[in-house]
This record gives structure tokens, sequence and C-alpha cells, in this order.
């Protein structure tokens, strides 16, 4: 081929791939309540952090927030609340980072949370 055809060859593959592609739309979420779970008993500072957070996050989600405290064995029984809710998203873990790994680490439940994030 000539360099003239490979040029032009070019141009019009560029200006296909300018053409507009169909938008992505993503679904409206959340769909419905979100839900908070704190696993540890009510009344200490991250209970406090915890509800802040839900009261703030609400309005600008335009759904209500949640807050559950959910405790027992050192965090394990919220976890596996958290294992046990439908996988769509709406239902949150809210808690402090070590005691979560040790509760898991310590106490291997029958509930797997390996499929959350």
């Amino acid at each position: 081929m000539r360099l003239g055809t490979i040029l032009i060859v070019l141009r019009i593959a560029a200006l296909l791939r300018m053409a507009p592609d169909q938008p992505a739309s993503a679904q409206e979420f959340p769909q419905r309540t979100v839900t908070v779970i704190f696993p540890s008993a009510p009344g200490g500072t991250l209970d406090a952090l915890a509800r802040f957070f839900g009261q703030t996050m609400g309005p600008a989600l335009g759904w209500p927030v949640v807050v559950e405290n959910v405790s027992g064995a050192g965090g394990l029984v919220g976890l596996q609340c958290l294992a046990r809710a439908e996988p769509d998203g709406h239902t949150i873990v809210f808690g402090n980072m070590g005691v979560l790994a040790a509760a898991i680490a310590l106490n291997p439940g029958p509930a797997s949370i390996r499929g959350t994030t």
C-alpha cells in the first residue's frame, strides 16, 4: 500500500473511534433503606460517630440510614449479620479494624465474609 492510502485508513479509523458510544447508565443506588451494622454495644464514642455518619449519609443518599448495634463475641456477631445480609450493598459495617480482624482470626464462625468488601 502507498503511504497516502495508509493515512486515509488511519483517519477513517480515528473518526470512527471518536463517534459517540452509547452512554453508560448505572442503576439508582440506594433503592431502599441502608443498614449500618455497628458490632458493639451502644453508648460509646464509636457508636456516636456511627450514628452521626448515618444521620449525615441519609440526606445525601435520599434514603434513611438505620444504625443497628449488634454486639457479642468481640464483634463477630455483627460480622455474621453482614455475611447473612443480601449482597446488594445496602448493608455495611462500621467498626474498628483491629477488633474486627481479631474477631475473624480468633473465632472463625459459620458465616463466611469472603464475598464482602
